[in-house]
């Protein structure tokens, strides 16, 4: 059923710029689109390969995809090294702490 706006309602859609009214129909998109992977397995699962072939593809043939893909691939690869020392590192102190009592 179509929904019934208010005069003020379409008076500002009038009023958007074309930018707007774009960037207004993407976010409806893309929450029709998570929804419909929220509740229709199948359309998900087709979604996720689809997108991990496309990247796969990307990897292969786009040199500035595999350096950024990489780049980032090392940073966070280095970010839960750092991690994990920290981590030890606490529990470390906790363990002194709780053999001092």
């Amino acid at each position: 059923m179509a929904e019934v706006q208010s005069i003020g309602e379409s008076n500002k859609v009038k009023d958007m710029t074309t930018e707007e009214k774009l960037g207004k129909k993407r976010a409806y998109h893309r929450e029709s689109m998570k929804m419909r992977r929220a509740t229709d397995e199948k359309f998900a699962y087709k979604e996720r390969a689809s997108n991990n072939a496309h990247k796969r593809y990307l990897y292969k043939n786009d040199l500035g995809f595999k350096e950024k893909s990489q780049t980032y691939n090392r940073e966070r690869a280095s970010e839960s090294v750092k991690y994990k020392a920290k981590y030890e590192e606490l529990l470390e102190q906790m363990h002194l702490k709780l053999s001092e009592k």
